[in-house]
């Protein structure tokens, strides 16, 4: 996600992203707050790592 403060925006897209952080979480909150749709691009609940490891 780019951040760009103060745009207002009509969608939020989620997808994997390896440099998520508490800034990006807050401004997606913000953003669904004011009215922006929420859009997933990936169903899984989960992100399969080596040794059956999982991230969440």
């Amino acid at each position: 996600m780019n951040l760009v403060k103060g745009s207002p925006c009509d969608f939020l897209v989620v997808g994997y992203d390896c440099r998520f952080t508490y800034e990006k979480i807050c401004a997606g909150l913000d953003a669904i707050l004011r009215g922006a749709k929420f859009i997933v691009c990936n169903r899984e609940s989960n992100f399969p790592i080596e040794d059956g490891h999982v991230l969440p």
